[in-house]
């Protein structure tokens, strides 16, 4: 049996995951769907400690971008990783 707290995180997740029909989401809608900040999001990558982002340049010496994959979020949503 799930909790009501649990089945209510879940729910909103899905939602967020739900948005749009892209393969790929951004850290602001990862960090809604988390309940932090994309700042955090967006430093946790940098630093390495983002297992499901990862970061590239858009051209030499342009700002780095944030790329969330989908399936990627949502396994390691559903491995239990996000509620440790």
């Amino acid at each position: 049996m799930i909790s009501k707290s649990a089945d209510a995180a879940m729910r909103h997740i899905i939602e967020v995951l739900d948005e749009d029909d892209r393969l790929t989401m951004t850290p602001e809608q990862a960090a809604r769907a988390l309940g932090t900040t994309p700042e955090a999001i967006i430093d946790a990558n940098g630093e390495g400690y983002c297992p499901f982002a990862f970061m590239h340049r858009k051209g030499a010496g342009m700002r780095r971008n944030t790329v969330i994959n989908k399936a990627v979020f949502w396994n390691w949503i559903c491995q239990g990783h996000a509620w440790q």
